[in-house]
């Protein structure tokens, strides 16, 4: 850390004739969560060495909740960079993007207007699986409402591949308390009896679920999965085999 997090700052002493300042990304910063205790002191050791340094930007960039506390661990004015950190929320692409994009990247990708329409529902406006989705439609076809949906029912694992590898990697527990909101909202209390377990047991689970984003906490404390396309898989492999796939890769 101490190489890593002074480095910058040797590069731009060393060349300031040549470098306006020099920016540093750190991708997938979502992860840092899985430090649990060690996180807060982990977030203000980056801050004792970036905090005097004039020259360098530091960008964290990571897939999150809105609602994620991270986020205010990090930005508010009582997080640990004391309000310095800008954050910025990336919305999914709108309707035109998804279609400017498409017809850059695969020209030969045909829709009806409601064939498109469908392929936006059903991929959200999500870049990954806008990317995944589009990569295995065959071209010179005009894909219809109707089509669109087949072809989507039947790739639905390819195209949520993240969200099945993180599924497969999650505990027993975990994976009945998502079961058990396939139905929709739940309070806490409903789903510790659907498993015949303590309310207060479910705590770790559920907040390692959020820390993940696979589900949300509204403000009336329901429970909800927060990715449309996890459901979708899971419903369709129980609807196939008649049961949910609980064994891993």
């Amino acid at each position: 850390m101490e190489y890593v997090l002074t480095f910058p700052e040797k590069i731009y002493n060393e060349n300031s004739d040549n470098l306006k300042g020099i920016i540093i990304l750190i991708d997938e910063f979502q992860l840092i969560k899985e430090l649990d205790d060690y996180k807060k002191s982990f977030l203000w050791n980056i801050r004792s060495y970036i905090q005097n340094q004039r020259n360098i930007v530091y960008v964290f960039t990571g897939s999150m909740s809105l609602n994620d506390t991270l986020i205010s661990e990090i930005s508010c004015h009582n997080g640990v960079f004391g309000g310095r950190m800008i954050s910025f929320h990336l919305s999914t692409f709108s309707k035109t993007t998804v279609k400017q994009y498409l017809n850059e990247k695969k020209p030969g990708l045909k829709f009806s207007d409601d064939g498109f329409n469908r392929f936006y529902e059903n991929t959200l406006g999500i870049p990954a699986y806008i990317n995944n989705f589009a990569k295995i439609l065959p071209e010179n076809i005009e894909f219809t409402s109707e089509l669109i949906t087949r072809e989507f029912n039947e790739s639905i694992y390819y195209i949520s591949s993240n969200l099945v590898n993180i599924w497969h990697e999650l505990s027993y527990k975990n994976k009945l308390i998502l079961i058990s909101l396939l139905n929709g909202p739940t309070r806490r209390i409903d789903i510790a009896k659907s498993l015949n377990l303590e309310s207060g047991s479910l705590s770790p689970n559920l907040r390692e679920l959020e820390n993940l984003s696979l589900i949300n906490k509204s403000s009336d404390k329901l429970y909800s999965i927060s990715e449309p396309l996890l459901s979708k898989w899971l419903q369709s492999e129980y609807d196939e085999k008649g049961e949910y796939p609980f064994t891993s890769i």
